[in-house]
Order: C-alpha cells, then sequence, then structure tokens
C-alpha cells in the first residue's frame, strides 16, 4: 500500500480547542500524533474522534514526555495559554528528547522575540494580535474624544461620535 512511506510524526502538548483544530487537519495528511494534556475529558474526546495516541498528563513534565514516547519525534508543538510553559516543553522537546523542530504558540507577543533570540521559532495567536490591534484603536479613538463608551452588565458597549 504505502511502499515503506514514513509519515511525519508530530507531538501536540496542550491546547483544547487550538489542538482538536490542528489535529483535524493533521489526520487529513495521516500524520502520526501524539498528544499530551492533562484533561482526562479532553484526551478522551481526542482518542474518540481522531486516531491519535493521547497521554494524559502534565506535558511541562519530562517523565510525562518521556512516557508519551515521542523521542526523535519530527516536530513538537506546544499550544497550551501559558507562553512559559509552551517553551519549557519545546526546550524539553528539543534538547531532551532529540526531536527536530519545535511550534510555540506565544500569547504575548513580546515573548516572542526573546523566545526566537533563545533558537525557538515562535506562533504568534492571532487572537492576541486582534485584540491588541482593537485595544490600541480605541484607545486612539478615546484619546480623540471620537469614541463614547459605557460597561451595560460587564459588557463594553462603544460607538464612534459623528463629526
Amino acid at each position: 500500500s504505502g511502499g515503506g512511506c514514513v509519515s511525519m510524526k508530530i507531538a501536540v502538548a496542550r491546547g483544547g480547542e487550538y489542538a482538536d483544530f490542528l489535529i483535524s487537519l493533521l489526520m487529513d495528511k495521516k500524520y502520526k500524533v501524539t498528544v499530551i494534556d492533562p484533561d482526562e475529558a479532553f484526551c478522551e474526546h481526542l482518542s474518540a474522534s481522531y486516531n491519535v495516541n493521547a497521554v494524559l498528563g502534565d506535558p511541562c513534565s519530562q517523565f510525562i514526555l518521556e512516557e508519551a514516547g515521542i523521542r526523535n519525534y519530527d516536530v513538537i508543538m506546544a499550544l497550551g495559554r501559558e507562553d512559559t510553559d509552551n517553551f519549557e516543553i519545546c526546550q524539553m522537546g528539543r534538547k531532551v528528547l532529540g526531536i527536530k523542530r519545535s511550534v510555540c504558540l506565544v500569547h504575548n507577543p513580546r515573548n516572542a522575540a526573546l523566545f526566537e533570540e533563545l533558537g525557538m521559532r515562535c506562533t504568534v495567536a492571532n487572537h492576541a494580535l486582534l485584540s491588541s490591534t482593537a485595544k490600541s484603536y480605541l484607545t486612539y479613538l478615546q484619546d480623540r474624544e471620537q469614541l463614547d463608551c459605557k460597561f451595560i452588565d460587564n459588557v463594553m458597549m462603544w460607538k464612534t461620535k459623528t463629526a
């Protein structure tokens, strides 16, 4: 059938809905995927939905990463909420487990330059850039008194003032 074709081996650490969506794309490509996540229900969901090895545990633990059987994988992707955890996971993957490439999701764009200086390839979460851009623009309008805003039931309601 495949005639000796070796598929890429990818480890995905944490990530919730990011990981779920990414794994659905990777499955289309027939990659071998191992997920490491501390959420038991999420691991069960991934195992039931996709042909992946879902390992329950904290991917910040070197022991858990080693137990996951991902030594010498092609790629490790850390998609959690904490930038420093993602960096640590990728560093362990590369330096301890011999994983060739890493993708580190960064929520705070200020961390991306530092992580890249330390040799990490980073992906900045688009929602972080979008929210930062929107906040800057709203602040710009408010500073120029071109924006009215108020809070109703803990939701910021705003509208631009017409000239």
